[in-house]
């Protein structure tokens, strides 16, 4: 690791003096992230798996090199894909603060950022978020993959795909837009972690934006549509993006599922899925630190809680047409 900094250092700045001064959370991706000093400057250098099957990087330093470009990720001073290391601008940022997402000059700012993103230049084309949802759910076990809950969520998933798969909606995307990835300095939003990122239906974009910000507040939900679109939407689009909120919520649970299952956390029993809180609270309790996301049952439960969420809306939608 010290040869891969020195190195990404003196091709950066040209020099290798430098310090690491402390590790910092690498989420959900497995990155290994480091605060690092050079010539009393602070910076991150982020240390990715190469022979993951899980993340193209070749794919993902291309648009993380894009949005830096363009201001919506931090600026990046070397990237070397074959050898998984990273180095970029640190950002300092508290952590966000969901009661704000609702006001409305911080909407605003947010969906301005957020139709910068899609305004990029293009990304590399990778998996779709439905392919990306089969994957996923391939790698977990066949008891899992058995079980009720997972198999009306794929065929949910499979009858929702031909109807958001226009082409005229495929825009640069980050596809992992939640509040683990969105930092703000006081004066504007930033995106990490683009292992996700590339040419995809903006819809993903919106509905993650929906379902991890204006969770709590679902007038708010429809809003950052309109504010997005900066009209009403027609009837079209409001149901690509309720159908994609759906979507987001299939593609996060199978991952939950999965991310659980690589612990091999026993499968929970029916009686514990029915008598889970509801998505919104299940997220407050999260928040309020009641639910440790470390531990695999709960991460297991998290994901049944996302697929429920998927299906009740599902119903309600097709109940209402």
């Amino acid at each position: 690791m010290k040869q891969l900094i020195d190195e990404a250092v003196k091709k950066a700045f040209g020099h290798t003096e430098w310090h690491i001064e402390g590790p910092l959370s690498g989420g959900a991706s497995g990155s290994q992230l480091f605060k690092i000093i050079i010539a009393d400057n602070h910076y991150v250098a982020r240390f990715d798996d190469p022979g993951s099957p899980h993340h193209n990087l070749e794919q993902a330093y291309h648009a993380m090199h894009a949005a830096a470009h363009h201001q919506l990720a931090p600026q990046v001073y070397y990237a070397d894909a074959k050898q998984g290391v990273v180095l970029m601008q640190f950002i300092a940022s508290p952590p966000i603060n969901m009661a704000k997402f609702i006001e409305p000059d911080y909407m605003q700012a947010f969906v301005k950022f957020i139709r910068d993103l899609h305004s990029c230049s293009p990304f590399q084309i990778g998996l779709s978020i439905f392919e990306k949802t089969d994957f996923f759910h391939q790698l977990i076990s066949p008891a899992l993959q058995s079980a009720d809950l997972i198999t009306k969520s794929l065929q949910i998933k499979n009858q929702l795909a031909p109807f958001l798969s226009d082409p005229e909606d495929i825009k640069p995307s980050h596809c992992d837009i939640n509040p683990a990835n969105l930092l703000h300095d006081g004066h504007r939003f930033w995106l990490i972690d683009w292992h996700a990122a590339s040419q995809e239906n903006f819809y993903f974009d919106l509905a993650c934006c929906a379902n991890f910000f204006y969770f709590y507040h679902e007038p708010a939900a429809l809003q950052f549509l309109t504010a997005y679109l900066g009209r009403k939407p027609s009837a079209q689009e409001e149901r690509k993006y309720n159908f994609m909120r759906i979507v987001a919520f299939i593609y996060y649970g199978i991952i939950a599922i999965y991310l659980s299952s690589l612990k091999n956390t026993a499968l929970i029993s029916p009686e514990t899925v029915a008598a889970l809180p509801p998505y919104a609270e299940f997220m407050q309790r999260i928040g309020q630190g009641k639910e440790n996301m470390s531990d695999a049952e709960t991460m297991q439960r998290f994901g049944f809680v996302l697929l429920k969420t998927a299906g009740k809306l599902y119903d309600q939608i097709i109940s209402n047409e």
